[in-house]
């Protein structure tokens, strides 16, 4: 997922840098704090379930269980963040998150893509992501279109495919640059 992390384990911590893309942490109940540092944030957590997206545009901790305690990473006041919630390191909101919601957030762990209702510009960039072909819009106004599937991260073909089949108006062709979603000609 073009993740890219730096972790530290001293007698005194256990220290992971996430610089960019996601990772899923189990944390054993012990001495040393764990800490998760993210975009200017400090994430500390002991005995718990957590996620860690680092993106371009945004960073989000997602807590499946226990509880992180959240502050930037130069000090300052901080936020309990717990079992169910997600916070946007960005803004500092936290939002209840669903055990729907949660399970397509992990949906990665099992090598799928699980969306609900997202626009197609997010679907592609995942999709890149993951596959590192490049997408391109021929009608800006094609990005905006909402779209809910379930598909394997890694199958390129069956996206375009399944691109192809729900949007009928759809199609996606092969460029020296990657692939363009256009509308069909007779659409």
């Amino acid at each position: 997922t073009n993740t890219s992390l730096d972790a530290r384990m001293t007698s005194e911590r256990r220290h992971v840098k996430l610089e960019r893309g996601e990772a899923l942490f189990r944390v054993a109940h012990e001495q040393r704090p764990f800490e998760v540092e993210a975009r200017g944030r400090l994430l500390r957590a002991v005995g718990t379930v957590f996620s860690v997206r680092v993106d371009q545009d945004a960073s989000v901790l997602l807590v499946i269980e226990g509880a992180v305690r959240v502050a930037p990473v130069n000090g300052g006041g901080s936020v309990l963040v717990t079992a169910s919630q997600r916070f946007d390191m960005e803004s500092g909101a936290r939002t209840r998150a669903s055990a729907d919601t949660i399970d397509r957030a992990l949906a990665w762990r099992e090598g799928m893509l699980d969306f609900d209702g997202v626009s197609l510009d997010i679907v592609v960039a995942e999709v890149e992501r993951y596959t590192g072909a490049h997408f391109e819009f021929a009608d800006p106004d094609l990005a905006s279109l909402s779209m809910a599937a379930y598909f394997r991260a890694a199958d390129l073909d069956g996206f375009i495919s399944l691109l192809e089949t729900s949007y009928s108006l759809l199609r996606v062709r092969k460029t020296e640059q990657g692939y363009l979603i256009e509308r069909r000609p007779d659409r």
